[in-house]
Formats: structure tokens, sequence, C-alpha cells
């Protein structure tokens, strides 16, 4: 069978601040009065527009670019998985975040035919991931997240960045050491770069 693969986002927005991404500096630029800055579809629209899409262009494999994907309520993520079951049938990878990852997500994710999860570990060190880069997520977070979906049957994929401030050989190599304690399949390496607008 052929292999189409197509993107697509079910919910826009991110409920973290990192220091690094433009995301923060998109939300201040909405401003409060211009509506939710998270927002999303509700549930049989997601599945509607996803099953037309499927049908219509023979998709074989979805890619979400929701900036967080399991940041949906679990109530969400129950219905999902229903519908997209009986509707949709397809499998797809999606970004997580580790921190908002646990052993009832990653089951319903493995339930809804996901292959693949891309996490942000960035940096091994966690001064730096924590403090610098301001994300959430502590080392066992990340580890057992990589545990838990090794467990479930899905994929890891990981995006890390060197370069950063404050970064020296031994954070470096931390960063190594992280995703191969992770056991992660794909992992993909950046140099970090200091976008405009952005607190770093």
């Amino acid at each position: 069978k052929l292999y189409r693969g197509a993107e697509h986002m079910l919910y826009w927005g991110c409920p973290f601040k990192c220091s690094y991404c433009l995301v923060e500096t998109m939300r201040q630029m909405y401003g409060k009065d211009k509506g939710r800055y998270m927002r999303g579809y509700s549930v049989p629209r997601i599945v509607e527009e996803l099953k037309f899409l499927t049908e219509k262009y023979e998709i074989t494999m979805w890619k979400f670019f929701d900036e967080e994907f399991a940041s949906k309520p679990l109530k969400m993520w129950s219905e999902l998985v229903k519908l997209y079951n009986d509707q949709v049938r397809v499998p797809f990878s999606c970004m997580v975040s580790a921190c908002s990852l646990n052993e009832q997500k990653v089951d319903l994710l493995a339930q809804m035919r996901c292959i693949n999860v891309s996490m942000g570990y960035e940096s091994g060190n966690e001064d730096l991931r924590t403090m610098v880069l301001r994300r959430k997520e502590s080392t066992d977070q990340i580890v057992q997240a990589a545990i838990l979906c090794k467990n479930a049957g899905v994929r890891t994929s990981s995006y890390n960045m060197i370069g950063l401030p404050y970064e020296s050989r031994q954070t470096l190599f931390q960063t190594v050491e992280l995703n191969k304690k992770a056991g992660v399949q794909d992992p993909s390496v950046n140099f970090w770069y200091p976008l405009e607008g952005t607190e770093l």
C-alpha cells in the first residue's frame, strides 16, 4: 500500500514558558484581550475533519504538530481515543512533554495507534534545562516517560540542543548520556540559536 503521510494540528498554543521558545513571545503579542491563547477543536470536530481528510487523500500516517499533545484533559483523551479508533484508525506521531505524560496517558496513546512520541530533552544537565531553559521536566521524569512509552510499544524521539549559554564539554556529554539512559531510538541534535524576542 502506498504510504501517504500528512501533518495536522488539533490544539494551538503551549502551556509552558521556555526561555528559548517563540511561544511566550507570541503569547505576549496576542495579549490578554485577544482571546484564549490555548485553543482547539472539540473532539467531534477533530474526528470529523481527520476522517474526511484521511478518506479523501488516503492518508496512512498522521503527524500531529500540537506543541504539547499530552496536555489535554483526561476526559477529552478518553473521548478522542474512542472516536478516533471508531472512525479514523490511522497510526500517528506527536510531540509531548515528559512532565505531561503518565501511565494512563501513555496507555491511551498506544490504544489510539500512536507509534512515536517526540520529547524535548534539550539538555542532559538538569540545572541548564530547568534554570536556563525554564523547562519543567526533571531528569527522572524524562527517563520515566521514555520507559513508559517503550513498555507500551511507542517509539521515542528526542530534541536536543548544544551550544547553550553556560554549556561545557561535561554538560554536552550529559545530554548524550540522558539519551542513552532513556533509550531514545531517534535523537535529534541542533545548535541553540538566540531568537529575537525570547528571554535568552
